[in-house]
């Protein structure tokens, strides 16, 4: 029966030290893990800060400096109309174009 019982708490023991390699195991997994979605996050951080100082620099570039630091969504609506005005304009300078060459050629006439 001694026998028996020593068999019991070994064979306890064992279950035990493999539960913890497990755990162990896994713990070193998850650290590894983590450490690659730590690394992951920082390059797409480094990524994310150079673009955002690539479109500064072409805003810059193009006199759009009041606008390097509104959000992305704000600087396209902000574009957006000002394409907009512009286009009215162009059409508006077509029109009195036409106008013009029109008076022009009857004046010839």
């Amino acid at each position: 029966r001694a026998h028996r019982v020593r068999l019991q708490v070994e064979n306890y023991v064992d279950h035990i030290r493999n539960l913890s390699e497990e755990r162990e195991s896994l713990t070193a997994e998850y650290e590894r893990e983590n450490e690659q979605l730590r690394l992951d996050m920082q390059q797409l951080r480094i990524h994310q800060e150079a673009q955002l100082k690539e479109v500064e620099e072409m805003l810059e570039q193009e006199g759009l400096g009041e606008i390097t630091h509104s959000s992305p969504s704000e600087q396209i609506a902000y574009l957006l109309v000002e394409r907009a005005t512009l286009l009215e304009k162009l059409e508006a300078a077509e029109r009195k174009l036409d106008t013009q060459s029109l008076t022009g050629s009857l004046r010839e006439v």
